[in-house]
């Protein structure tokens, strides 16, 4: 080393400038050791081990992620409703289609029946089948276009070979109109048909 004219010159042989580029490459290589040891740690922030054991927050970073705890539905699904299905309850029951037999048909196919009377409204041909079916006459209410048909089913009869017997049941029923009537009734029981049973 010299100092020329204010000037500080270093001069190395090859041999001195190996020896220094070494020291140089060696402190470097500390440093870097050293700051890897004194480095912040990248432990979390929150540590299981402030907390005890047993503590939900302890179990929750130390076991695994549970999938099961919120189940999101699949795509096309449709949630399944809970709880105790609506009733119908407080309202009227549907009205019977046309056709439909009020209280038990026994009706056969192939057989006739006696027709005694078509009513308008269903009050009334309740009413005349409560009284018919007190007196001994069997009976079944038909509903047809709007209106009632109140018909004897206590036995169908054959038209030829029965005739007695279903003119004797038409004598019946007419004379029980009186009676009917007297209480209030609207309706004749007088005027029967007999009509063939084709369901």
């Amino acid at each position: 080393m010299t100092l020329h004219e204010g000037r500080v010159r270093i001069s190395l042989n090859p041999f001195s400038t190996v020896i220094a580029t070494g020291s140089l490459l060696l402190l470097i290589f500390a440093a870097y050791v050293l700051g890897l040891k004194t480095a912040p740690s990248s432990r979390p922030l929150i540590s299981a081990k402030a907390e005890p054991s047993g503590s939900t927050i302890a179990k929750a970073l130390t076991s695994p992620a549970d999938s099961s705890v919120i189940e999101l539905p699949r795509v096309g699904t449709i949630p399944t409703r809970t709880g105790t299905p609506k009733t119908n309850s407080g309202r009227k029951p549907p009205a019977k289609p046309p056709g439909a037999a009020v209280g038990a048909d026994t009706r056969e196919p192939g057989l006739n029946y006696l027709l005694i009377v078509t009513i308008d409204k269903r009050q009334d041909a309740e009413h005349a089948q409560a009284f018919l079916n007190a007196h001994g006459v069997k009976t079944t209410i038909v509903r047809d276009t709007g209106r009632f048909l109140l018909y004897d089913v206590t036995r169908g009869y054959r038209y030829g070979p029965d005739e007695t017997l279903w003119k004797a049941q038409k004598a019946k029923l007419a004379a029980l109109t009186d009676t009917y009537t007297k209480q209030g009734g609207r309706y004749r029981f007088n005027d029967t048909l007999l009509k063939l049973y084709k369901p």
